[in-house]
């Protein structure tokens, strides 16, 4: 497997230029391109990549551009024909653009834009207990307690009566593109995906990655999403965190399992390539549900084809509206076909500011779809296991309760379709439960409501298809007539829930 070209200190200069930027101006790669080659020319440009044939042409009719030092294919298992060319130094990306396209090799050529995390993080006082209990976790049992922030009781995700419907099936793969997750983690390491077996240098099961036994790093091109960031293993636990294990926190979900695609380097940016070539990758290799807890200002058509790719094989994703409190669209949350959620303080009302910065707030406008809780929140340390005092604020926050509540969703009936789990989820968020900015319907502030796993399910639960199972069967009740309330016991054969309505004895 090639390894990815780092120019650690360009981009070091470009990310800070970035952030001082307030994520306005719009970042790319210095020395990278996104490109989807024509259907015409796929065949030419596949044996130039090989080595067959002159590349040079096929870049640049007056070859007044070098071939790149490297190619690689975004989408090695599939048939996107979407590539990143690479090229040793620095180029005019705006140039290099201009004449890929001007080439009539390319049906899309892109700059390989940047974005970032979508959620920081705060380290609680030492003064807070450091006791490992479910109380802190208000976004999903809020009794109006909490005391970092104003709280109302009952301005939660009101997952405790979802669990009397469903926590979850192993059956379902959650996807999280993310800074990475710590693996061996108590509240995690049970719940990983399993793909390849054994760490041995070779690409065993043939779908283009080497030793991928749990997901990927794309950021380092290897089989090891360590996360050295935090941001990753915070986003993992709030899904998957093991329950009942009287350790730490509980996940949204207590069984599906975790597919870890890094996509933001240590310093928690990353390149929209890796998050292409990682929706591709979560698609091809059996997720459910693709959790993307980040954003940039670009719009991409490379990556809305990516994200058309998952919609059309019933993948759901599920994005971050990010944090600048504004309605100007970030992606992917943008993009059509994705589920972008906001978010919501302890009191119920969307996030402004989070607790790190006073002009940062949930960002709103017409493509937001729902909020749910996503200031302080409490998660998962990515190096020490038995720290739980750290929490995040974000959007970053918000979206993986969704993406949990679409996995349980799916472990109900696993036929849903991304537009099924929309539906259901949307459908039933609880409504003008905000400020004054959630009006009756959907609004520009709030979407479709808050998120609530409990009337989600129990919407889920109506429509789950049911066979009637007919049996031979009796009872006697005594004294005859019945005087007082009688217990009533009923066997059946069926392993199905089922319903009994008893009107009258006759």
């Amino acid at each position: 497997m090639k390894a990815l070209l780092k120019i650690t200190t360009t981009l070091s200069l470009l990310l800070a230029a970035y952030t001082m930027q307030s994520q306005v101006t719009p970042a790319a790669a210095p020395n990278s391109v996104m490109v989807q080659v024509h259907a015409t020319h796929q065949a030419a440009f596949l044996a130039a990549v090989r080595g067959d044939a002159d590349l040079s042409p096929l870049l640049s009719s007056s070859k007044s551009l070098n071939s790149p030092r490297r190619i690689k294919d975004l989408h090695p298992s599939g048939k996107s024909a979407i590539y990143l060319l690479e090229w040793d130094q620095g180029q005019d990306i705006d140039s290099v653009v201009e004449v890929l396209k001007s080439s009539g090799t390319f049906a899309i050529v892109e700059p390989n834009y940047i974005g970032e995390a979508g959620g920081r993080q705060m380290v609680t006082p030492p003064t807070l207990p450091d006791d490992r209990n479910f109380d802190r976790q208000w976004s999903l049992r809020n009794d109006g307690s909490f005391t970092l922030s104003p709280a109302t009781a009952r301005a939660d995700i009101d997952i405790t009566n979802a669990w009397d419907i469903e926590t979850g099936s192993s059956d379902i793969v959650v996807a999280v593109l993310d800074s990475g997750d710590p693996a061996t983690h108590r509240e995690l390491r049970n719940r990983l995906w399993s793909n390849e077996t054994s760490i041995n240098g070779t690409d065993d099961d043939g779908n283009g990655y080497i030793d991928d036994t749990r997901g990927y790093n794309f950021v380092d091109d290897d089989p090891f999403p360590v996360d050295n960031h935090g941001h990753g293993s915070n986003v993992a636990g709030i899904i998957v965190a093991e329950a009942n294990n009287n350790n730490g926190f509980s996940g949204v979900d207590w069984q599906c399992k975790l597919m870890t695609l890094k996509v933001l380097d240590d310093d928690g940016f990353g390149f929209y390539s890796d998050w292409a070539e990682a929706i591709f990758y979560a698609v091809d290799n059996g997720a459910h549900v693709i959790n993307m807890s980040l954003g940039g200002v670009s719009y991409s058509q490379l990556l809305q084809n990516a994200v058309n790719y998952a919609t059309d094989r019933g993948v759901l994703v599920v994005a971050c509206m990010m944090n600048d409190n504004t309605n100007a669209p970030r992606y992917p949350a943008a993009l059509d076909n994705v589920l972008s959620v906001g978010s919501t303080d302890p009191d119920d009302t969307r996030t402004r500011p989070f607790f790190w910065a006073s002009d940062s707030g949930s960002n709103w406008g017409s493509h937001i779809d729902l909020v749910a809780p996503g200031n302080y929140i409490y998660g998962l340390h990515p190096r020490q296991f038995s720290n739980f005092n750290t929490y995040w604020g974000g959007t970053s926050q918000a979206a993986p309760h969704v993406a949990g509540v679409a996995t349980l969703l799916l472990a109900q009936d696993n036929t849903r379709t991304p537009a099924d789990l929309i539906e259901l989820i949307t459908s039933t968020a609880d409504d003008v439960v905000g400020d004054a900015d959630d009006v009756p319907g959907y609004d520009l502030y709030y979407g479709h409501g808050r998120l609530n796993a409990y009337r989600a399910l129990e919407a889920g639960a109506a429509l789950v298809s049911t066979t009637a199972v007919e049996e031979d069967s009796a009872f006697e009740v005594t004294p005859n007539p019945v005087v007082r309330p009688a217990p009533i016991t009923i066997s059946t054969t069926s392993s199905a829930r089922s319903e009994v309505s008893i009107y009258d004895m006759s």
